[in-house]
């Protein structure tokens, strides 16, 4: 049998309330993008951050572009997070909150992010549109909405470039625009963007007049091959880290993205090292990232197999391809698309270096 590589694992609305956000294999992209522009002023503080946010706000371009957005709250962050998900890693993060269609946000931010740029970004989750394309799948008895807005799409990327340019206190800052094409994941068009918003608030609004008419009834997803035994599954349609556990990037790219088989992806793996549908199922099931070099080089030719994100591997799977010893032209046999992603990435990353990092996701 040919060796059929699957794509890379891009972001695809799998039910109503999750899109495959960590594992997306643009992130990388996203990132590099956003860390090729200088990180901004530092705040000293969540007092600091939330004045900033406060005096963005009451801008005349703020309230012309978001005004439906009244109030953003900052908190703070400290330490590291010992998360199946994150594992012992910092991270932020940020969106609306409350009623919709939504007229507040939150930010949490760690205080080793406390930079302007991360700041902005996290704002964009709050304004980005939630919900963008053919609305055909929001009815009665079935609050589902078959196109929820990718959390570092396009739209994302609109509103982040945009607050950059405007709010962005370094002449680097309006270059984000550049950056996300030199990394091939362009924002959309501004015009585009302020039509999705306005969509969005209108479904919005119609997704919660149908919450305060009747109990939400989401619609029974389609069991595929392993869904009854994998762990946390019959909490998937709930949205947050709260549903992960560390095997799970690969149980969703398996199942959810590519719709495939455990005897698939063990298949080939098996082009390179040995493996069997039950090791598969093993590694699936990890609930903390294993201890053993030889379980964590077989997750990991499992995510190159699938097309799961590199950097993601790296940072939140604590996958280090180095330190497992494994070689580019193995992985080669395994998903060509895959190395052909790094080698490029790595080429664009020193066409356009980063100014700045941080270790954790946002």
């Amino acid at each position: 049998m040919t060796n059929r590589h699957f794509p890379l694992f891009l972001a695809k609305p799998m039910d109503p309330h999750r899109t495959m956000q960590g594992e997306d294999s643009q992130q990388w992209a996203v990132y590099a993008a956003e860390q090729s522009i200088k990180p901004g002023r530092q705040f000293g503080d969540t007092g600091e951050v939330q004045q900033f946010i406060d005096d963005i706000l009451a801008s005349r371009a703020w309230q012309e572009r978001f005004p439906r957005m009244k109030k953003v709250e900052v908190s703070g962050r400290k330490g590291v997070d010992d998360h199946p998900l994150v594992g012992r890693r910092t991270y932020s993060y940020g969106g609306p909150r409350g009623r919709m269609p939504y007229a507040e946000g939150m930010i949490s931010l760690h205080e080793n992010m406390g930079f302007e740029t991360v700041v902005l970004h996290e704002l964009a989750h709050c304004v980005s549109p939630q919900f963008v394309g053919d609305p055909s799948g929001v009815k009665k008895g079935a609050l589902g909405f078959n196109s929820p807005q990718h959390g570092h799409g396009p739209y994302f990327r609109a509103s982040f470039s945009w607050l950059c340019e405007h709010f962005g206190s370094d002449g680097t800052h309006s270059e984000l625009w550049d950056a996300y094409r030199h990394y091939q994941v362009p924002a959309a068009p501004v015009d585009e963007l302020w039509k999705a918003l306005e969509q969005s608030a209108h479904w919005e609004g119609v997704l919660q007049a149908m919450h305060d008419e009747e109990e939400p009834s989401l619609p029974k997803q389609p069991e595929a091959d392993g869904q009854r035994d994998a762990p946390g599954a019959a909490a998937l349609g709930a949205p947050g880290l709260e549903s992960m556990w560390w095997g799970s990037f690969l149980w969703e790219a398996r199942v959810l993205a590519h719709r495939t088989t455990k005897t698939e992806v063990a298949r080939r793996v098996s082009l390179v090292t040995r493996c069997k549908t039950a090791d598969v199922t093993r590694i699936e099931n990890y609930r903390q990232p294993p201890e053993d070099p030889a379980e964590r080089l077989l997750a990991f030719q499992m995510g190159v197999v699938l097309g799961a994100d590199p950097r993601w591997m790296l940072t939140a799977q604590h996958l280090f391809r180095m330190e497992l010893g494994a070689r580019m032209k193995d992985l080669e046999k395994l998903n060509r698309h895959w190395v052909a992603h790094v080698r490029w990435m790595n080429r664009a990353l020193r066409q356009r270096p980063p100014y700045w990092r941080v270790s954790g996701h946002r």
